[in-house]
C-alpha cells in the first residue's frame, strides 16, 4: 500500500498555538517558521544572529505575516 507524499497543505490550523523555531533565519528552520506562521500559529523566531533574525522577521511582514512572528 503506497502513501501519500507529506506535504504542507496537510498540516492542520496551528491558531492558538506557539511555535517557537530554531535556526529561522535560513533553510528547513525558515520554512518551518514561514509554513507555521501561514497555518495561523504565533511563531518565535529563536536566533543566534540578532541582525539576521531582523532581517527574517522584516521578510516576514512584508508578507503580512507580521502580527504571528516574533524574533528572540
Amino acid at each position: 500500500m503506497a502513501s501519500k507524499p507529506w506535504s504542507a497543505e496537510g498540516i492542520p490550523t496551528q491558531k492558538g498555538r506557539v511555535s517557537v523555531v530554531t535556526a529561522s533565519t535560513s533553510g528547513i528552520g525558515k520554512e518551518t517558521a514561514r509554513v507555521l506562521a501561514q497555518k495561523q500559529s504565533k511563531v518565535v523566531l529563536a536566533v543566534r544572529n540578532v541582525s539576521k533574525g531582523e532581517k527574517s522577521q522584516r521578510k516576514f511582514e512584508q508578507k503580512c505575516l507580521e502580527k504571528r512572528v516574533q524574533r528572540c
